[in-house]
């Protein structure tokens, strides 16, 4: 086997490898009102909001590498999620359910 044929995929699995540890998992819940006013904001990614029946809020999911932190409000009548960017213009892979 040639040298040069192994220096593809050790490379390929190194970057695999920083990419797998950009992704920061996310698992959060709070207690809230069912009337509690909630208030998100996302400029890169997704998050998928859905209702349910209990008195709680939960947010799930992953941020991307270009998150710089989760800046998260709660109390029992109000949640405010704001996913803070490095770069506001980047399209980023945060991927987040909020129930």
């Amino acid at each position: 086997m040639k040298v040069g044929n192994l220096r593809i995929p050790a490379a390929l699995m190194m970057l695999a490898s920083a990419a797998a540890f950009a992704v920061q998992p996310v698992d959060e819940r709070w207690d809230i009102n069912s009337n509690a006013n909630i208030s998100v904001e996302n400029v890169a990614g997704v998050i998928e909001i859905r209702g349910w029946d209990r008195n709680e809020a939960q947010l799930t999911g992953e941020l991307g590498d270009s998150v710089d932190k989760l800046d998260i409000t709660a109390n029992d009548t109000s949640l405010r999620i704001h996913v803070v960017n490095r770069n506001q213009r980047n399209v980023d892979s945060t991927k987040l359910k909020l129930m």
